[in-house]
């Protein structure tokens, strides 16, 4: 049986239709448990963000200051391409840092 036989197989025996995830409800009218995760994965995304914005910042910061002290690769296509890479890369991570900044978590505290 080769792979693409095998994903066929275990695709047709998983079987996840609309009423199976309605079962998931807590039934007392409460918060579903498709609801908690979407909260979780929400808030981990969140707190994460925190921890990968400034380290992005701070190795694009370290790899324009290696690409511009380093004299010999400064003149080559590769160190023009990095330093390049890096600028552009900090200004997408400023810009989410923005849009970081201006949301709030799920308690609706806003981190402003």
């Amino acid at each position: 049986m080769d792979s693409t036989t095998e994903i066929i197989t275990v695709a047709s025996d998983v079987n996840v239709s609309s009423s199976n995830m309605t079962s998931l409800d807590d039934g007392d009218g409460g918060e579903s448990q498709i609801d908690a995760m979407k909260s979780t994965v929400k808030d981990c995304y969140f707190y994460s963000m925190g921890v990968v914005i400034p380290t992005g910042l701070l190795c694009n910061a370290f790899c324009l200051t290696v690409c511009a002290m380093s004299h010999g690769f400064r003149r080559t296509t590769t160190g023009h391409y990095l330093m390049a890479l890096a600028i552009a890369d900090s200004l997408f991570l400023v810009g989410d840092l923005m849009r970081w900044l201006n949301s709030s978590d799920s308690t609706g505290r806003s981190y402003r």
